[in-house]
């Protein structure tokens, strides 16, 4: 009951996915970059894998659908969890450097509000 009550407190947060170089990235309000996965070209489109929980999608027509497509498929706590289990390549890395980003709102209860950006 706590828990719930405390996710219910908590806004919802703002993250950014990108790519740099076949790989996927997010980052949250506070800067902190983490690589979730690997994105590429493949025959039949774009594919692509989470590292954190295998997570993946085929066949999708451009790098902003494969966003599209893992954006709709994350949740607040799973992504959450890799910002705080995953290394931070903020000092490195930023969605300034990307190929493509997508903005994703998140709660904590899981709600997922993807906008292009």
């Amino acid at each position: 009951m706590a828990r719930a009550a405390a996710a219910q407190a908590q806004p919802p947060q703002t993250f950014t996915l990108f790519t740099i170089q076949g790989r996927v990235y997010a980052s949250n309000v506070r800067h902190k970059v983490i690589d979730l996965g690997w994105l590429r070209e493949q025959g039949d489109g774009f594919a692509y894998e989470l590292d954190g929980n295998h997570t993946n999608g085929h066949g999708l027509a451009t790098v902003e659908a494969a966003l599209q497509n893992i954006a709709e498929g994350l949740t607040f706590i799973f992504l959450d969890g890799q910002f705080t289990a995953v290394r931070d390549l903020g000092e490195r890395l930023g969605p300034h450097l990307a190929e493509a980003h997508l903005q994703v709102i998140l709660d904590p209860l899981g709600r997922c509000d993807p906008a292009m950006a």
